[in-house]
């Protein structure tokens, strides 16, 4: 079996850190998305 370099995921991962690169900088943390936080109030609770 041959694995093949994907350029388009590549691509992808390399804008993300990119990205993310910019909090590593700035020493800040990044927003808060909603898989973040648990909105299952009784473990809120």
């Amino acid at each position: 079996m041959t694995v093949r370099r994907d350029v388009a995921l590549m691509e992808l991962i390399r804008h993300g850190w990119d990205d993310f690169q910019h909090y590593l900088d700035t020493d800040s943390p990044p927003p808060l998305t909603d898989a973040d936080v648990d909105a299952d109030a009784v473990k809120r609770d």
